[in-house]
């Protein structure tokens, strides 16, 4: 019986602390650079496109794992990477979320491809470059 409790806690635990899903980079993904704007912020870019920060990001918009970008080491932090995700409902060459870790569902960035003019309902941004 003690097992059976114990068991149960054990996998609340895992549902409590985790996004229940098992995300994974495609077979060839998109390797993303990170890049510091002139205006002071960081942003992403591929070949054709730059997506800059748009708002937190929010659970229930992470769709596919798409790529990764790579943050060098430096005095203060270790090099770290980060993975890119399409947004829910939403084509990549407008939207995509930025998080650190390929199963950290709790901590993101949606970012929006600079050109990109048409904002889903239900988001909003505090960023100057948005408005």
């Amino acid at each position: 019986m003690r097992r059976v409790f114990f068991l149960i806690q054990l996998m609340l635990v895992l549902v409590l602390c985790g996004c229940g899903t098992k995300n994974k980079l495609p077979d060839n993904p998109t390797i993303f650079e990170q890049i510091e704007n002139p205006n002071g912020y960081v942003c992403l870019m591929t070949a054709d496109k730059i997506y800059v920060p748009y708002c937190p990001l929010e659970t229930q918009y992470l769709g596919d794992c798409i790529g990764y970008y790579d943050t060098p080491a430096d005095e203060y932090t270790d090099a770290t990477r980060n993975y890119v995700f399409t947004f829910k409902g939403y084509s990549p060459d407008e939207w995509i979320i930025n998080t650190i870790g390929l199963n950290n569902c709790n901590e993101g960035m949606i970012m929006r491809e600079i050109n990109t003019v048409n904002i889903p309902d239900g988001l909003s941004s505090e960023y100057e470059w948005n408005h």
